[in-house]
């Protein structure tokens, strides 16, 4: 039996991504706790934003639009709340 065109394609799961989702969120915690070793680790972990960020880019353009809305929608709160002077 053939794969007809009314049935969905199911992906395979990336396990590459989850091990770097993982490591991503180990390095978002060593970034808010503070050890002798934070100025040694901290460079390293600033990383953890930005692939989260890139990692979102991985699952199609949709997220991604509706990633970049939260983060403007958010910047403006932040501007109105913070920057502009109190009435």
């Amino acid at each position: 039996m053939g794969r007809t065109d009314r049935e969905p394609v199911r992906m395979q799961r990336n396990y590459s991504v989850d091990i770097l989702r993982f490591l991503c969120a180990y390095l978002v915690i060593t970034l808010h706790i503070h050890t002798p070793y934070s100025a040694y680790t901290e460079p390293i972990a600033r990383c953890a934003v930005p692939l989260f960020f890139m990692m979102s880019g991985f699952f199609g353009k949709a997220k991604i639009y509706r990633l970049l809305k939260i983060i403007v929608l958010s910047t403006l709160v932040y501007l109105f709340v913070n920057i502009l002077p109190p009435l």
